[in-house]
């Protein structure tokens, strides 16, 4: 995703799910052959008909989304990709009725995106604290922050509530 590139743009680069699969497979595996999340073994296959990869080795089935914020998610992968591009390029802060409204989502599904997202942010960039538009950054920052909500695995479970310790 180029850091100057317009919504129009966005639409013709990423016209359809298997598009912005292709585009994610690519980030993620350097357009080589994909690679086991459970053993890192490099002999995997296409599953026919289910969009997703299996081990040789292991036999554990993964995806794209395998390892990443959007794991065990619904969204389609033009939304994540979409929701990445306006919370990276926004001036100010977006809130989730923004958000819900530009992708046009229900806003609890808008605050799920953007919560995963900034999570992935904060991980691996190092801007906990700081919403994702808080810092004025480079072009280079943001294609680093994109890659960052693509490329990585999602952060482990913690307890919450009442039972939490």
């Amino acid at each position: 995703m180029n850091g100057d590139m317009r919504l129009g743009d966005f639409f013709k680069q990423f016209p359809d799910e298997a598009t912005c699969r292709a585009f994610i497979e690519q980030k993620r595996w350097g357009g080589g052959e994909p690679i086991c999340p459970r053993c890192g073994d490099t002999r995997t296959y296409r599953i026919a008909g289910a969009m997703g990869f299996k081990c040789s080795r292991c036999k554990q089935r993964f995806s794209v989304r395998t390892g990443t914020p959007m794991e065990r998610s619904k969204i389609t992968l033009q939304k994540w990709l979409l929701a990445i591009y306006i919370l990276t390029t926004a001036r100010k802060d977006i809130t989730s009725v923004q958000l819900a409204k530009a992708l046009g989502v229900t806003q609890p599904t808008a605050w799920f995106l953007e919560h995963r997202i900034r999570a992935a942010d904060e991980r691996y960039i190092g801007r906990k604290g700081k919403s994702v538009q808080a810092v004025a950054r480079p072009i280079s920052a943001r294609r680093r922050m994109a890659s960052a909500a693509l490329n990585v695995p999602k952060p482990n479970r913690q307890a919450h509530g009442r039972g939490a310790a």
